[in-house]
């Protein structure tokens, strides 16, 4: 089973943000994607896919390096399906609190606008 978690981003500056990351079928790095909302908890949120990262991410909390901030985990679960290289990327996940289905709805100049409904 693939797994996926959100992590509370902050930065240096005091600003946070959410990093959504999911493992990908066959591949070693993490999908990841910036939030404005945490997808386990939101019905819809902002997001901009950003460079994949490393599966240490999956377990890890605490300093990033370059002084870029902390991170913290605030959620984790199991990716059911996804189709994360699609124009609208979508992905539907159980954090334990029900099956979630997340799916892009609009494409905007900095990322995506995603909608969520749960089972």
């Amino acid at each position: 089973m693939l797994r996926t978690v959100v992590l509370l981003h902050t930065l240096p500056d005091g600003s946070s943000h959410y990093d959504w990351m999911l493992e990908q079928p066959g591949q070693d790095p993490l999908a990841t994607f910036r939030c404005t909302a945490s997808p386990h908890e939101a019905e819809s949120w902002t997001a901009e896919r950003l460079p994949d990262h490393r599966r240490v991410y999956l377990e890890y909390e605490g300093s990033v390096s370059r002084n870029r901030g902390d991170v913290r985990r605030v959620a984790s679960g199991v990716v059911l399906d996804d189709d994360l290289a699609a124009d609208l990327p979508r992905a539907t996940c159980d954090f334990g609190n029900g099956v979630l289905h997340c799916e892009a709805t609009e494409l905007k100049e900095a990322g995506f606008t995603f909608r969520a409904r749960r089972d």
